[in-house]
């Protein structure tokens, strides 16, 4: 189906400079929103952590690059090289206020220890990566407004100890399985923000980090994320078990009760993607949510796998800057 946020015959989104060259139009977009980005890890927009934040925060980014900086994306979208579908347009703005409610009624994760933060954290930007509200640059804005609600919780994510590729993966996997590898990133990383006030040499080397998070990474083949996430989630369950600067999770609410069901097969999620991207690539599918049988619902994870294993291998999903 032709997009009409891209330049006919191309996939070169349509611009205010009038960029039609794919590698000088992604220079001129990454130049522009790196720089409002690190812009907003100093200076944050005001907001109260919803929908409208979010979308304060994207116009910011893209001002004078987009027309529609902030507006509500039309067309459908998904990870690049999975088959796999974000929220529908239709169903944006009722999935936005039950995940920013939610986020809402936890206080926005604030006086959380470490371990409920992160799975409050974690479960949020999974559902958040589900959403996709704009046509691009929602890695991005997720970002600022992550990094924003982190700080005002009383937590700084060390960028440095986290890799983006494997971020956009575990992000990817969240939307098939569960929010566990995230969790398994985010935890390592989580500082008490009293810490990093208390030490300006700290504070320093995590605005760089979080200022070249986008830097660009390695690729790596499914296998080798497949790997690295595995590993991630066997050294979360090493961690301790509490940290400041809040109560302990027996003392807090619902994002400290996260419940994750049975333990994370990531061979099972890995091969469902698989399977889904080449099923879903040759017929063009929408695999519906699991359990329900409303083949609109707006959460798109696909359920059992849908075809037979085949020999070829797609290209790990695009992390979707």
């Amino acid at each position: 189906m032709p997009d009409h946020y891209a330049y006919p015959g191309t996939d070169v989104l349509v611009n205010l400079p009038g960029i039609t060259d794919r590698a000088a139009w992604k220079d001129a977009e990454t130049l522009l929103v790196v720089a409002r980005l690190s812009e907003l890890l100093v200076s944050p927009i005001p907001g109260r952590f919803d929908l409208a934040h979010l979308q304060a925060i994207h116009a910011h980014l893209v001002d004078g690059f987009y027309a529609w900086g902030g507006q509500l994306r039309v067309t459908e979208t998904g990870p690049g090289g999975t088959g796999i579908t974000h929220c529908r347009p239709q169903f944006i703005p009722a999935e936005a206020e039950r995940i920013f409610t939610a986020l809402a009624e936890r206080d926005h994760l604030r006086g959380l220890d470490a371990d409920a933060f992160s799975a409050g954290l974690a479960w949020a930007w999974g559902e958040t990566t589900v959403l996709h509200p704009f046509r691009d640059v929602n890695t991005r804005s997720q970002y600022v407004f992550f990094n924003q609600l982190a700080r005002q919780a009383g937590w700084v994510i060390g960028w440095s100890q986290i890799d983006p590729y494997l971020f956009g993966y575990a992000r990817t996997v969240s939307m098939v399985s569960d929010e566990r590898g995230l969790d398994a990133l985010l935890r390592p990383a989580l500082i008490p923000l009293t810490e990093v006030e208390a030490d300006p040499e700290l504070a320093d080397r995590i605005h760089d980090a979080a200022r070249t998070f986008f830097n660009p990474s390695t690729p790596r083949t499914f296998e080798v994320l497949d790997q690295e996430l595995r590993q991630a989630i066997d050294h979360r369950q090493t961690l301790p078990s509490s940290r400041e600067p809040g109560p302990s999770s027996s003392a807090t609410g619902a994002a400290a009760e996260v419940d994750y069901g049975p333990e994370i097969d990531l061979d099972a999620a890995a091969e469902r993607l698989r399977r889904t991207t080449r099923r879903a690539g040759r017929l063009g599918l929408r695999p519906p949510n699991p359990g329900s049988s409303n083949p609109e619902s707006p959460r798109l994870r696909p359920s059992e796998p849908i075809s037979p294993p085949s020999s070829s291998r797609p290209e790990p999903p695009s992390i979707g800057f």
